[in-house]
């Protein structure tokens, strides 16, 4: 009741209100200057130690926003506010053991710039249901430039869990851990110059998207995926093309993004439910689309001139599952692949990768470290982490 500044609770079980401790927030964010707040900036701050909870703030508003260069957060947590965890933005932010959960839209955004962000947890977040299309989930930056992401843990979240949109340069993902979150485990979307290294995804895209993958990447170029496990996802690995997608980028700077200069090495993709890897690609080349208001629409982009290049990878298909997508399934010229000798053969992949049974420790139990036997361990395949040493 905003005349009467009056707030009125109907409890789920019905119970008087009047007889349980209750909590309402007011506040718009907690800690920081963000980019709506109107108070300017403030640079190398310190923030340590402290529980952030309960913010009552908007969808990509942070109840912890970074707002300043040179700022270094330890030992923080944020949990259960309406909309975002965290934002970052600004240069050179350090953080070091950070959890955010259970928050309303998002547990981590922003647009940071040369940040390093370790031992960091995004879990259980979009509990509100935010759509996972436009931004929701374990987290999604825009606009970011060289930042490092190490030792991460996405889990649980209603959407991706480790999420880069729109014209992102230079980042890297290393040594973290994605599992059960609705989307994609790691998306890369329409950015470039990613390194994505030694990291599991595993049981991701449990929402049902179409392409849904431990690690994809969508419409950006100059990527490297090496030495990751991608395990029980529907796709492994994939590659999502529907560009090229032109924008104004940052600052206004007009970008065009499309998949090149892709190469995926040392990884292993096995038990994925659909398809180990799969070259997602809803554009003409392919073929018209089947409804009559999209046909032919579009730029045919054919692969072969896109300079991809899969290689010394380690794919397995249980009973069921396809081996590798080259095209979507819609489109009449697309190929499923139920052996990787003839996708050698037609597209000059894979030559030197290998169909074989990873031998995990106990993949019932969720313990994809690999026993020190056969090729796929000598060979080098896989998440370095989860390597035994000999």
């Amino acid at each position: 009741d905003l005349e009467g500044q009056g707030l009125y609770v109907w409890l789920e079980d019905g119970s008087d209100p009047a007889a349980h401790t209750m909590e309402a927030s007011t506040r718009q964010w907690v800690f920081g200057y963000n980019p709506w707040s109107g108070q300017g900036r403030a640079d190398y701050i310190h923030l340590a130690n402290v529980t952030i909870r309960y913010a009552a703030n908007h969808a990509q508003r942070g109840a912890l926003w970074v707002g300043g260069d040179g700022w270094q957060l330890d030992n923080i947590v944020v949990e259960w506010t309406n909309g975002c965890g965290v934002g970052i933005g600004f240069r050179g932010c350090q953080v070091n053991n950070l959890v955010s959960r259970n928050n309303g839209q998002m547990g981590m955004g922003g647009n940071p710039e040369s940040a390093y962000l370790q031992h960091v947890k995004l879990l259980d977040n979009n509990r509100k249901g935010f759509d996972a299309g436009w931004e929701a989930g374990g987290m999604k930056f825009a606009f970011a430039r060289d930042t490092i992401l190490s030792d991460f843990e996405a889990a649980r979240n209603n959407g991706p869990g480790i999420w880069f949109d729109i014209d992102n340069r230079g980042c890297v993902i290393r040594d973290s851990v994605c599992h059960d979150n609705a989307g994609h485990g790691i998306f890369i979307e329409i950015s470039g110059g990613f390194l994505i290294t030694n990291n599991l995804c595993y049981r991701n895209g449990t929402g049902g998207s179409w392409g849904s993958a431990g690690i994809c990447v969508g419409e950006s170029e100059d990527c490297l995926i090496e030495h990751n496990t991608c395990v029980e996802n529907p796709n492994g690995l994939a590659i999502r093309e529907q560009g090229p997608r032109d924008f104004g980028g940052r600052f206004g700077r007009p970008c065009s993004y499309r998949v090149r200069n892709f190469v995926a090495q040392f990884n292993i993709c096995a038990y994925n439910a659909e398809y180990q890897f799969g070259l997602w690609s809803d554009n003409s080349f392919f073929g018209p689309h089947p409804s009559p208001e999209v046909g032919l629409q579009g730029t045919p982009l054919d692969p072969a001139a896109a300079n991809l290049r899969l290689d010394y990878n380690c794919y397995f298909a249980a009973d069921g599952q396809g081996m590798i997508l080259w095209g979507v399934p819609w489109r009449e010229k697309h190929r499923k692949y139920t052996d990787l000798a003839t996708f050698t053969a037609e597209h000059a992949q894979d030559s030197n990768s290998m169909v074989a049974e990873p031998p995990f420790v106990d993949r019932a139990g969720g313990d994809y470290r690999l026993r020190a036997e056969g090729d796929i361990w000598a060979k080098g395949f896989g998440a370095l982490f989860l390597r035994p040493e000999r």
